[in-house]
């Protein structure tokens, strides 16, 4: 029995485990992750189409600032209001959205900046 979000129950007699993400998440159309960036930056390199959902109660931010990077650079949708996913996942099967590369990013720039470091 798990626990859904809105606090309901659901029974499932088996679950499929993956031992590599991967297969599953690149069978899909888009995914909708959480905003960790080994996740992200991961999925992103594959090309595939990413909801964002970053977790706002933490009380580091990196998770808001990898976010609002993805939004500014048009790399991802972002979803904010957990409660208008659905849509942001409308959106993000409709839209384009630039094509992430090793190259355009500058991890350590991003990373600078979170540290508030100077290169």
């Amino acid at each position: 029995e798990i626990t859904l979000n809105d606090g309901s129950f659901k029974n499932i007699s088996s679950v499929k485990l993956y031992d590599c993400a991967d297969e599953f998440f690149l069978s899909a159309d888009i995914a909708v992750v959480h905003a960790g960036a080994g996740t992200v930056f991961n999925l992103l390199k594959k090309g595939l189409k990413l909801v964002v959902v970053p977790n706002l109660d933490r009380k580091d931010k990196h998770q808001i600032e990898l976010a609002d990077y993805l939004h500014e650079n048009d790399y991802a949708e972002v979803c904010y209001d957990i409660s208008r996913i659905h849509e942001h996942m409308n959106i993000c099967v409709k839209r384009n959205y630039s094509r992430f590369n090793d190259s355009d990013i500058c991890l350590n720039d991003f990373l600078c900046n979170f540290l508030g470091l100077k290169l």
